[in-house]
């Protein structure tokens, strides 16, 4: 394909042929006319071999006339094809600088849009930039704040060990008081049973000291009557008797006397014997339970000094686990108030 630029050059070099085929002398003529081609629908001339020259030239002549036509024709045909591609690549040039101009408004539209944007994204970048300062000026200080709060968070923590080991001491405490309080209950119990068996020991020991005493008065009553109706037996059958029977009788009875006062002071005294040791024992036993009574006396005072010492502790420990409790739980509102504060 021909460019514009060509287009000058090949009608000049058409119209300097044309013009220089009629000043060549007519062997240069007869060469150009044999080495040039056909014009299309020209038929080709081919010279006799006995030919004259008139007819040789007028030959040359009308060859000379065809290329000159031909010529002509391939130059106009050249001009229109030239002309052809020039409007379509004008056409085509118009519809790239259109194109062209598109784009570069397209171009110049983006370019003001990313202008735009860069401004925007200046503009956010600098207040992102301040918003940052601030962001690290409040970091700062919520870490101050939060070391703060840690170190008082530690310092709670270490009063609440402190008073969960005083706590667990109060407990080991209650502990006591509470293995105490049972001691004491079965102290109590015991010394409950002791009073049981002391007062059935003391009923029976009244029950057999009045029973041996009914018996000795019982057993002095028969011994009595037994001695007082020996004398009237013996003093009726002095009396209805022989004297001398009777003076063998009083013989015998004034012989026999001593050994009935005998066995009278004999019987009287082992009934003193008796009585005195049952006196002797009876007074043991009033003085074992007069010393059981003290004795309960002394554990019932010891019992109640320790329960009234239990309590006081009880209700320290109380006390103790009441200010623990309420400690912890100021501790656990302060810590969840500080985590509600804190957080965004």
């Amino acid at each position: 394909m021909t460019t514009p630029s060509d287009m000058p050059a090949r009608g000049s070099g058409g119209n300097s042929a044309a013009q220089q085929a009629p000043s060549s002398d007519s062997s240069a003529s007869a060469d150009a006319v044999a080495a040039l081609p056909a014009a299309p629908g020209l038929p080709q001339s081919q010279p006799a071999a006995h030919s004259s020259v008139p007819s040789l030239m007028s030959s040359c002549s009308s060859t000379a006339t065809a290329d000159a036509e031909a010529r002509e024709w391939w130059a106009r045909r050249e001009a229109t094809v030239e002309r052809e591609l020039y409007s379509g690549l004008l056409k085509r040039m118009d519809t790239q600088r259109k194109q062209v101009i598109a784009f570069k408004a397209e171009q110049s539209k983006w370019e003001s849009r990313l202008q735009g944007k860069i401004k925007k994204d200046a503009h956010d970048r600098k207040l992102l930039g301040e918003y940052n300062l601030e962001l690290q000026a409040a970091l700062a200080a919520f870490e101050d704040r939060f070391a703060h709060q840690q170190r008082e968070v530690d310092a709670q923590t270490s009063h609440i060990v402190a008073l969960e080991s005083t706590l667990r001491e109060k407990a080991a405490q209650a502990e006591e008081v509470q293995l105490l309080r049972r001691r004491n209950a079965e102290l109590a119990e015991r010394v409950a049973k002791w009073e049981r068996y002391h007062r059935a020991e003391a009923a029976a020991a009244e029950r057999t000291r009045q029973l041996e005493q009914e018996a000795l008065l019982n057993h002095l009553e028969h011994n009595l009557l037994t001695l007082s109706l020996g004398d009237s037996v013996v003093a009726a059958a002095a009396t209805s008797a022989h004297p001398q029977n009777g003076a063998d009788k009083l013989l015998t009875r004034r012989r026999s006397a001593p050994d009935g006062r005998a066995l009278r002071r004999s019987d009287s005294n082992s009934s003193v014997v008796d009585e005195e040791d049952l006196l002797a024992r009876i007074a043991e036993l009033e003085k074992l339970c007069k010393h059981k009574d003290q004795s309960i006396h002394s554990l019932k005072g010891i019992l109640e000094r320790q329960e009234a010492v239990l309590d006081e502790k009880l209700k320290l420990t109380n006390a103790k686990y009441d200010q623990v409790k309420a400690i912890n739980l100021a501790l656990q509102k302060r810590l969840l108030q500080s985590l509600t504060d804190n957080s965004p």
